[in-house]
């Protein structure tokens, strides 16, 4: 064969080609699938984060002015510590449950009530690494909600 024909020969060129784009199609199609379990983490954590402040706020509007005494979703134990400075294990537990997508451990949330950045409130967060690729790729997801105590005039 001389070579000539040796480069006018087109047999296997759609080997070449496949070999060539499959693993660019693979790349993208896997990584559009992970950034949406990225974005469906992101969400279900901040599900979780709004939901828990939300119980603690309406919790402590209900025990002053509703005189509310028994427990509730977010509170063990209304009667004895009616705030949520005192029932901050299940505000953070009522926060993992409610993180749907992920199971993320309680030490997960945080719970402040009354800071500056939420005055007259409950603010709660969350910080999650979340690992997408083993190995390849993790990013730490933040979520926060602050709700107000006092209701608006």
């Amino acid at each position: 064969m001389k070579l000539s024909q040796l480069f006018r020969d087109e047999r296997g060129a759609a080997l070449v080609e496949f070999s060539v784009v499959v693993p660019l199609w693979l790349s993208l199609t896997f990584g559009i699938m992970q950034a949406g379990l990225v974005l469906w983490a992101q969400v279900g954590l901040q599900h979780g984060v709004e939901l828990a402040a939300r119980c603690a706020s309406v919790t402590d509007i209900a025990i002053k002015y509703g005189g509310l005494t028994k427990a509730s979703p977010c509170y063990t134990n209304v009667s004895s510590s009616p705030n949520a400075s005192a029932n901050v294990a299940a505000i953070k537990s009522y926060a993992a449950a409610n993180s749907f997508g992920l199971n993320p451990p309680t030490n997960t949330f945080s719970v402040n009530p009354g800071t500056p950045t939420c005055t007259n409130g409950n603010m709660v967060t969350a910080s999650y690494p979340f690992t997408a690729m083993t190995y390849l790729f993790s990013v730490t997801l933040h979520a926060q909600s602050c709700y107000p105590t006092i209701p608006s005039s």
